[in-house]
């Protein structure tokens, strides 16, 4: 759906049956260099849906899925672009298996790379949740869960995704159903 009165009223813009997206999206990021540039991140919960990121460049009228991560079904769950670096994407996804986890593209998406330095194995990782400090986007933070619905970690990079260090301590080990309850977000 798609708003161009600031939400007062909404209109279908991209039909799920119509344009092959997933029927349910996680996360919708808009490049804000480019607002005809989106990505969404779809999550299935059977074989006949579709899962994975989408791009579209033209504003939502047409989709491509990016097959980065696999071109075999795979869940993303967090899309974030850097503020100011055009061309910067961090996301997360679950694959299942060793390239699950947090991926960046510096090149809008020609090229991605798994970002592994400093957190746990990616086969570890489950849903994961990213988000940049507005007053120096360098800086991310992630929200991991394990392979148990619990928490893995809260991780902090300080130099774009390059290296990462846990920094959740043990505050969140009794917190449950991290694959529905998972999101960060920095204080501006």
């Amino acid at each position: 759906y798609r708003s161009a009165n600031g939400g007062a009223s909404w209109e279908l813009h991209a039909s799920a049956k119509q344009t092959g997206i997933p029927r349910r999206i996680g996360v919708i990021a808009i490049d804000p260099f480019d607002s005809n540039h989106i990505r969404i991140g779809g999550v299935r919960h059977s074989n006949q849906d579709s899962s994975g990121m989408y791009v579209s460049r033209d504003g939502g009228v047409t989709w491509a899925r990016d097959p980065f991560a696999s071109a075999q079904s795979y869940w993303c769950h967090s899309i974030v672009f850097h503020p100011t670096q055009q061309g910067t994407i961090w996301a997360a996804v679950y694959e299942r298996g060793t390239r699950n986890g947090i991926w960046r593209t510096t090149n809008e998406g020609g090229n991605w790379t798994q970002l592994t330095r400093g957190l746990p194995l990616p086969e570890q990782f489950g849903r994961a949740s990213l988000a940049v400090a507005p007053s120096n986007p360098n800086v991310l933070y992630a929200l991991a869960e394990d392979d148990r619905d619990r928490v893995l970690g809260v991780f902090r990079s300080q130099d774009g995704g390059g290296r990462w260090r846990s920094v959740g301590g043990n505050h969140f080990r009794r917190e449950r159903q991290m694959s529905y309850n998972n999101t960060i977000a920095v204080h501006p």
